[in-house]
């Protein structure tokens, strides 16, 4: 094992004390959701299922009992999507705890964009490896054997990593009619690893190891935002009958759960309570607290950010969550907040489009946060764009946006958060949309498509725009002469 040992990502363990403090799912949310994912891993079906969120619900009685998410437990592979902030690693790292605690959990691999050995993918199957053996006694001296016989496979090719240290191993359990106990592996994030090559060389070496036996011994759970590529291989997954999808919907119960635990958490914590005497009950006020929860979207980010702003050590939660909520009065506001780390990751989404499309981009934006809602082929025609170009532009922006291949939903913004970010000039710079000028040139093509809705079919753009051109033009504050 000491081989094996010096070649793996301790690192990207969902325990790792390298990324002290995991996020993990706050108390009372995801209840259905881990309850569908926990049910899947250890094949539970029938009566049983969802019980555990049901007990929840039935021990505190304020809470809804949610929705159980049924999955095909026959289906070996699990991609759990959504969009960035959904919450899908603090799903997976609880999920992980009660999968070890069940005794079910094979190994896990946490990737991180950027970091030198969890953003590696040619280490992932030898660190699922090292844990299978650790966690399953039966299997510890097939994989021992393996690396011994050739203690170069830790530096060979995926292909060959998987070959030796999982495939050869199981094969030589099932030969001594001694089968290896059912596990579960967990793979967090594989849009993050190298390349679009590599994420999809994993996915290609779990199909071989899982069409290697008629009775997988093992069972996967794969999360990750729903890129292209990766969708196009989870898609075809999907039609061997190997894969099941889970998205992550919107849960605005859940966010309301959470922060109203976490303001209740500040104003009693010690650190707050000098600055937070006298503060009238309930803080913060209902209205605030719906505020904040619309602005979520219904996913983590928002709100975990904000959190994170109000319960700054040194400074005053009062003060911190007005600031949040007028931004314009706190001018160091976006220098010194946690959300400066959500602005550089949508700067980071953002710069995938190429240079050339940018002034493209911006255009498609301006009009995808308007609440037109339109669909792909509306956009091109009223910015008259050459069919497909919407696709081809946004097509790395899933993590921000809701975009389908087949043209038949209109595109948003998946979390308003996004939205915000884009007309604020100082946090989104060049890639801002929120100018007067830039609203007026939308404005402008809106007319031109109207100049031409009598020859103009039912289902063009211009009839499209026809109900809710009044509710954008109220919010220009310009007069029609201006445009």
């Amino acid at each position: 094992m000491q081989i094996l040992h010096s070649g793996v990502a301790l690192s990207a363990l969902f325990d790792s004390a390298d990324s002290f403090p995991q996020p993990k799912c706050h108390p009372d949310t995801r209840l259905a959701m881990l309850d569908g994912l926990f049910d899947w891993a250890s094949g539970i079906d029938g009566i049983d299922s969802g019980r555990r969120s049901r007990a929840l619900s039935e021990l505190y009685g304020w809470l809804p009992v949610p929705r159980y998410t049924r999955l095909d437990a026959s289906r070996p592979i699990l991609w759990l999507r959504g969009p960035f902030g959904a919450g899908k690693s603090a799903i997976l790292q609880t999920l992980c705890a009660q999968l070890r605690d069940a005794g079910l959990l094979g190994g896990s691999f946490f990737f991180r964009r950027g970091h030198p050995t969890c953003g590696d993918a040619s280490v992932l199957f030898a660190t699922l490896a090292y844990q299978i053996a650790l966690n399953d006694p039966q299997m510890k001296g097939p994989v021992e054997r393996s690396v011994e016989y050739d203690p170069s496979v830790m530096v060979r090719s995926m292909a060959a990593q998987v070959e030796s240290l999982i495939l050869a191993p199981f094969r030589e359990l099932q030969s001594s009619s001694c089968p290896a106990t059912p596990r579960v592996l967990v793979i967090d994030g594989l849009d993050e690893c190298d390349g679009p090559l590599e994420q999809e060389e994993v996915l290609h070496s779990i199909r071989r190891i899982l069409r290697e036996f008629p009775s997988p011994p093992l069972k996967i759970i794969i999360a990750s935002r729903a890129e292209p590529d990766l969708q196009d291989t989870f898609h075809q997954l999907s039609a061997e009958g190997l894969c099941e999808t889970l998205n992550i919907d919107q849960s605005f119960g859940d966010v309301r759960n959470y922060l109203r635990h976490e303001f209740e958490r500040i104003y009693q914590s010690a650190t707050h309570r000098r600055s937070m005497a006298g503060v009238p009950l309930p803080w913060p006020a209902p209205s605030v607290l719906r505020s904040l929860v619309d602005k979520s979207s219904g996913y983590f980010i928002y709100p975990t950010t904000v959190i994170k702003l109000v319960d700054d050590k040194d400074a005053r939660p009062v003060e911190q969550l007005q600031a949040i909520l007028n931004p314009a009065l706190d001018h160091d506001f976006h220098s010194s907040s946690p959300i400066e780390a959500l602005d550089k990751l949508y700067i980071q989404i953002l710069g995938r489009v190429p240079l050339k499309a940018r002034a493209r981009l911006l255009d498609i934006l301006s009009v995808v946060t308007a609440g037109f809602a339109l669909r792909p082929r509306h956009i091109e025609q009223l910015l008259d764009l050459p069919s497909g170009e919407v696709h081809l532009i946004l097509r790395h922006l899933h993590s921000v946006l809701e975009l389908d291949d087949d043209d038949t939903r209109p595109v948003v913004v998946n979390n308003a958060s996004f939205t915000e970010f884009l007309q604020d000039e100082k946090r989104s710079q060049m890639f801002c949309i929120g100018g007067l000028q830039r609203r007026m040139d939308l404005a402008r093509a809106v007319y031109r498509v109207f100049e031409c809705i009598e020859g103009a079919g039912r289902d063009d753009v211009a009839w499209k725009l026809v109900d809710v051109w009044h509710i954008y033009c109220a919010n220009l504050h310009v007069v029609p002469s201006a445009i």
